[in-house]
């Protein structure tokens, strides 16, 4: 399957992972997907690089948005939360369980939703406190949602 058909597939569903996203409206429900995400991510790195890139920064920029540290309209949370849980399930247009074609449809949505959320992520990342030099997405995670609970 190439990626224009990836694509377009992904549009005619992309109202089904919108809503699954209202369900991770909070910090903590975020943190279970955020961590799911790394799991998954943390074997194909080096196979698909820019989708893990661009999958890391949605989970910082989701991360900053519930800190408030970074305003995203809410159509566009439910976009990156949607797509980050299309990249976690198993069972999306293409079944995870098909090697490396079940892993390149999560990365050509995440990818389609980057080029969708340019202006935003351009912005995001002229903000001057964006952590450029993390690499270990789940120790941001952690890190940033033990800073929200001691905060409360």
């Amino acid at each position: 399957m190439d990626a224009k058909k990836i694509i377009d597939k992904f549009k005619q569903e992309q109202t089904k992972w919108i809503e699954k996203s209202k369900d991770y409206s909070s910090m903590d429900k975020f943190q279970e997907l955020g961590n799911k995400a790394y799991e998954k991510m943390g074997t194909n790195k080096d196979k698909f690089k820019d989708g893990i890139e661009g999958l890391t920064r949605f989970i910082k920029m989701t991360i900053d948005y519930f800190k408030d540290d970074f305003v995203i309209p809410k159509k566009e949370l439910m976009m990156i939360i949607g797509g980050i849980i299309y990249f976690v399930s198993p069972l999306d247009i293409v079944p995870d369980f098909i090697p490396i074609v079940g892993f390149l449809d999560d990365v050509t949505v995440i990818a389609f939703i980057t080029k969708q959320l340019s202006g935003l992520i351009g912005t995001y990342e002229k903000k001057d406190d964006v952590k450029k030099d993390i690499i270990n997405i789940k120790d941001y995670i952690d890190v940033e949602v033990n800073e929200i609970e001691e905060e409360k």
